[in-house]
């Protein structure tokens, strides 16, 4: 469901009834490449390419400079390990990046998104290789970075939700609970339960 509702913002698939609002503009009436232009969407599955590290962040803006690369990549916290590798920026990565862990590719793939500067961010489970640490970190960094303009987190951790302004919990395709991280608690509902049983099992 959350997947799904993702998909019917970038009209991927269309909807069966009702209809899919931005700034009270019904999103059938944009042109389907502006639309799609202005999100980044970021999902599980990495697609990276044989060639460097350079490349596959820059291919969203293949004339961005090498200081609009390293900036994208520290906002997605992946310069640090960029920089200890041997050629750092011009290093091979290998088809689909074989050369590098889950982690690093969510985060070179999470950087080429964001040297796009899109208008609405979409990250579909993107960060689900990332420990909690660094993933607060990217998280932290992505929304300082696109303070003023709308990101939507999908995951099913409940780790940092705090940091949202609005969390929205589905059970089988259905919305059913939505507010702050505080509200939400403060009801002991669906979202206060699946927050006390991770603790437990944690």
């Amino acid at each position: 469901g959350k997947s799904t509702l993702m998909k019917l913002l970038m009209r991927l698939y269309k909807p069966t009834k009702g209809t899919i609002k931005i700034n009270s503009n019904d999103i059938n009436k944009f042109d389907l490449y502006s639309l799609r232009n202005q999100m980044g969407f970021v999902p599980q599955e990495t697609i990276l390419f044989n060639g460097s590290i350079q490349s596959n962040i820059s291919l969203t803006k293949p004339d961005a400079s090498f200081e609009e690369i390293r900036d994208a990549a520290k906002v997605a916290n992946a310069d640090n390990f960029i920089q200890e590798l041997s050629k750092g920026y011009g290093n091979e990565i290998g088809e689909k990046g074989f050369k590098i862990s889950g982690g690093q590719k969510q985060r070179l793939s999470i950087a080429r998104m964001i040297i796009k500067n899109p208008s609405i961010v979409i990250l579909d489970e993107a960060t689900s290789s990332l420990d909690r640490e660094n993933e607060k970190k990217v998280l932290f960094n992505i929304i300082k970075k696109f303070k003023n303009k709308t990101v939507f987190f999908v995951t099913h951790k409940l780790d940092n939700m705090e940091m949202f302004d609005q969390i929205l919990v589905m059970e089988k395709g259905e919305i059913i609970e939505k507010g702050n991280h505080n509200q939400l608690m403060n009801k002991h509902d669906k979202y206060y339960s699946l927050l006390k049983n991770k603790n437990k099992t944690n």
